[in-house]
């Protein structure tokens, strides 16, 4: 599975990437240079919850090739008529809005607690 395809995953709701989405995200990244992170290489490889490592990762260093690639992923989906779904709520309800904030704090706790496991882990190469 290439990186484009597994951020795409842990991003964006465990769907799989549009081919067209990885080829623009693997020429932009060749275009943008950004460089190889062998962190991330490994991350990808073992499948990790790459959305959580990139919470803590971005919290001590906003520029890590983590956070660079997951925003240019973002930003190439979010410009695409077939992903839209993702980025808005179809069908607004007040009911679900409430519980979505009710609960986000918990999960970014949860997330934060997997993502610094994940990157000890990982940065020991365990």
């Amino acid at each position: 599975m290439s990186e484009a395809q597994r951020l795409f995953e842990c991003f964006l709701r465990k769907r799989a990437a549009p081919e067209e989405l990885v080829r623009q995200y693997d020429a932009a990244c060749a275009a943008l240079s950004l460089p190889s992170d062998a962190l991330t290489e490994r991350l990808v490889a073992s499948r990790a919850d790459l959305a959580a490592v990139e919470l803590v990762r971005r919290r001590r260093d906003p520029r890590n090739g983590l956070t660079l690639r997951a925003l240019l992923l973002l930003s190439l989906a979010e410009a695409r008529s077939d992903c839209a779904s993702m980025f808005v709520l179809e069908s607004p309800s007040a009911l679900g809005a409430w519980l979505e904030l009710a609960v986000a704090p918990l999960r970014a706790a949860y997330r934060w607690m997997i993502g610094t496991w994940l990157l000890w882990r990982h940065e020991r190469g365990l």
